[in-house]
């Protein structure tokens, strides 16, 4: 958890968080008149607590003193984020004991750090860690001064109706086998056209005897 501490923060010892109801408030008012979320009495005047408010309000938040988290800034008590100070508020009872130390080693995690607000003009007055549902940083797009282009927002896809399945066709039984055409004897041959068949052959006309000729007179007759 990245923190402030103060001149007055002690660098070593064991302290138990004690159990008196003004030990522990959601808001509670802080020297110069400032108000603090979660606080939570560590022993007399130190305290886990949020950065300041200028007012019992979670709009009015010293967000010039929240970009000074991690550095030493309070009076003596342990400044926290909204988050953090939730945190030990839900989950560290009267008798959790805290423990001091200094030491320029961060140790092996390193040493936190939390983001600057200060130029965050319309919400700046807002703890960006702070759960409330109020809270703008929820849906804030921070202006890094580049033109950002319009979402691109695709346009609704039709939805396709399902196929229709039709049934299937019944089967048409196929037709009973049906018989073979009786074949039809091809006539007897033709001759090609123009050709007139020879008749049946006939006998050929029997042949004329010559007549006789008139026996002559003959020649040797006497004449008159």
């Amino acid at each position: 958890m990245v923190c402030s501490i103060g001149t007055a923060t002690p660098t070593g010892g064991v302290y138990t968080i004690p159990g008196k109801t003004w030990d522990r408030w959601t808001w509670g008012q802080m020297e110069g008149g400032v108000w603090a979320q979660y606080y939570v009495r560590i022993k007399g005047s130190i305290l886990f607590h949020s950065v300041p408010y200028t007012s019992r309000d979670k709009s009015t938040l010293e967000y010039w003193e929240y970009d000074k988290l991690g550095t030493k800034a309070s009076a003596g008590c342990i400044r926290l984020t909204v988050r953090d100070a939730k945190w030990i508020y839900d989950n560290c009872p009267a008798g959790t004991q805290v423990e001091f130390y200094y030491d320029s080693n961060p140790g092996p995690l390193g040493k936190p750090t939390a983001q600057k607000i200060s130029n965050e003009e319309s919400v700046r007055g807002w703890d960006p860690t702070d759960p409330s549902s109020e809270n703008p940083w929820k849906n804030y797009v921070p202006n890094t001064g580049e033109e950002v282009d319009p979402p691109i927002t695709e346009p609704p896809v039709e939805e396709t109706p399902p196929p229709v399945i039709e049934p299937p066709e019944e089967e048409i039984p196929p037709d009973e086998e049906k018989p073979p055409e009786e074949e039809i004897p091809p006539d007897e041959e033709t001759p090609p056209e123009g050709e007139i068949p020879p008749d049946e052959e006939t006998p050929p006309e029997e042949e004329t005897p010559p007549q006789e000729e008139p026996p002559k007179e003959e020649e040797n007759s006497k004449k008159i």
